[in-house]
């Protein structure tokens, strides 16, 4: 079935972009038999730039599987998680599709190019009937009252187990609630012999499990407020602030007083970005099993009711070492997504802000429309939150946070560039490697230079790219211009960087009377060396360093 924030636009731009029209049938047909499922919610959607469609399970809220839209193809996945439900396991997905593999997550993909791909997958993962009679028939018959009275009890004492926490419906015992699966699950062990799992069997309406609870007394009832991904309800728990500000509470509650604050801090310090910086390119979303902020069309901050937390990070200031789970992002060009629990993102928010800042920003600047996700928005989410932060979220004038990092020169510069609509997001990307000495600048400068001229080191992995003429100061082709640069070790970039050195045209080496001498000691510098003539393009800018930036 559709899910509560399918989008037919974003699917039309899925069929679009594939080239191949036996692709687009193929597509049709996976999408046809997933709307006709009774048992799962598809979805179009993105997933960083990918092109993505998801099968959420109704019962579960979980995800086992999806598929990537290429330009040739569909790239279908089997979730590491869910690798059971596949009927005959990787050995029946082997024999009806030869480019099955499995990936390094341990999930397995296969490629499909043609209806009769689809029509062989959809046959095997979803209508097989030895799949579905399987699925029922690991409940066994003779379940009593006394076992599922048991499994709540074991369940009351805090037993461990594999269900997630119900998405949809409860059973509801002695005013208390339960996840029905979770209980079929331990109330089977007497007869099976073990726990059953939740990839053993289905929960939801008509399921065995289902079934079994109501034959034996016990009342199954809808989550309050709604919870299911499709109930209408949802509406109105995403613009209640008690409400929505009730579930997000949930969300959160595995976590420490100090970490759930935290949480309100950092989504209150993205929001409060998007908002000024981009007020119609950015929604909140909100599940039973998740918060998360979307710029464009990107998901750029998650946390997960399991204690997961992502976030998206612009890669060239991203801190290291952190697990990236996301490769170049075609709506978020020069990002990455990086994954960790919700204490360690919240944790090191502060040194992750910079560069998740400009991460947004380049997905608000390169997608102006946020989809299907705007559906999904709530308000009220943002509404509590506000009132659970010292710093509400204003349309502007907000005071930046103390010790803000964009009030770090560098960092407002890289804001500036993204900011611009005169160019586009690939130009913006170069721009900003330039002024961190990166990218196709760096480039140009190693080869014209290829050593520094201070030191002759000429491993260029261990030498700068600086401009002459700072960045700052400098046209766009200025900012890009080999020209205008020099490789450098670092120390000699830092005098040079700061005007405490120059040169002359044909390379005498120019010192401030400001710099130390005993740096220039203690360094090895010679103040009468020459470091040999420079070209007739780099003068200007040299004489642009002696006029504006060599100190006195």
């Amino acid at each position: 079935m559709k899910s509560g924030t399918w989008d037919d636009a974003i699917l039309a731009e899925h069929r679009a972009y594939l080239r191949e029209e036996s692709a687009r049938t193929a597509l049709d047909e996976l999408v046809r038999a997933a709307i006709e499922m009774r048992d799962y919610e598809a979805q179009p959607g993105w997933h960083g730039e990918m092109r993505d469609f998801g099968y959420y399970d109704s019962a579960s809220g979980e995800r086992p599987f999806a598929f990537i839209v290429n330009r040739q193809d569909l790239l279908f996945y089997v979730r590491t998680a869910e690798l059971r439900r596949v009927a005959g396991g990787f050995d029946a997905l082997k024999r009806q599709f030869p480019t099955a593999s499995e990936n390094s997550r341990g999930e397995w993909t296969v490629r499909i190019a043609t209806k009769a791909d689809a029509e062989r997958l959809n046959a095997l993962l979803f209508s097989h009937p030895a799949s579905s009679a399987a699925l029922e028939s690991n409940i066994p018959d003779g379940i009593t009252r006394e076992d599922v009275l048991g499994a709540i009890k074991r369940l009351d004492a805090g037993e461990t187990h594999q269900f997630a926490e119900s998405v949809k419906y409860d059973l509801v015992y002695d005013g208390r609630r339960y996840a029905p699966k979770a209980v079929v699950g331990l109330a089977a062990e007497r007869l099976a012999g073990r726990k059953l799992g939740p990839y053993d069997f289905k929960g939801g309406e008509e399921s065995k499990c289902f079934r079994i609870l109501r034959q034996l007394q016990f009342q199954i009832e809808p989550k309050p407020g709604g919870t299911g991904a499709i109930d209408a309800e949802m509406g109105q728990v995403r613009s209640d602030p008690t409400a929505a500000g009730g579930m997000f509470e949930e969300i959160i509650a595995g976590q420490s007083a100090a970490t759930r604050k935290l949480v309100v801090a950092t989504l209150i310090d993205s929001i409060r970005y998007l908002k000024e910086s981009y007020p119609d390119r950015w929604v909140l979303t909100l599940h039973p099993q998740y918060v998360r902020l979307i710029a464009g069309m990107v998901l750029c901050l998650q946390f997960r009711k399991n204690g997961d937390a992502s976030a998206l990070l612009l890669k060239e200031l991203a801190p290291a070492p952190l697990r990236e789970d996301g490769g170049e992002y075609q709506h978020a060009p020069g990002c990455i997504e990086v994954s960790m629990s919700i204490d360690d993102l919240v944790a090191q928010f502060d040194r992750l802000r910079a560069a998740h800042r400009l991460a947004m920003a380049v997905c608000a600047e390169t997608h102006a429309g946020t989809g299907g996700h705007r559906q999904a928005h709530s308000p009220g989410l943002v509404t509590y939150l506000e009132r659970q932060s010292e710093h509400p979220v204003q349309q502007n004038g907000q005071p930046p946070l103390p010790g803000d990092v964009d009030q770090d020169p560098a960092v407002q510069s890289d804001r500036e560039i993204f900011s611009r609509t005169d160019i586009g997001p690939a130009q913006k990307q170069t721009l900003v490697n330039a002024r961190r000495g990166q990218g196709l600048f760096r480039e140009r400068v190693i080869s014209l230079e290829g050593r520094c001229r201070v030191t002759g080191v000429d491993l260029v992995d261990h030498l700068r790219a600086s401009h002459i003429k700072p960045w700052k100061d400098s046209t766009d082709q200025e900012k890009l211009d080999g020209n205008n640069g020099l490789l450098l070790c670092p120390n000699i970039d830092h005098l040079f960087d700061q005007g405490y050195i120059s040169f002359t045209d044909v390379g005498d080496l120019l010192v401030s009377k400001q710099c130390p001498a005993a740096l220039i000691k203690a360094w090895v510098i010679d103040p009468s060396m020459n470091v040999g003539p420079f070209r007739v393009a780099q003068r200007p800018y040299l004489a642009y360093h002696r006029t504006h930036v060599l100190k006195e």
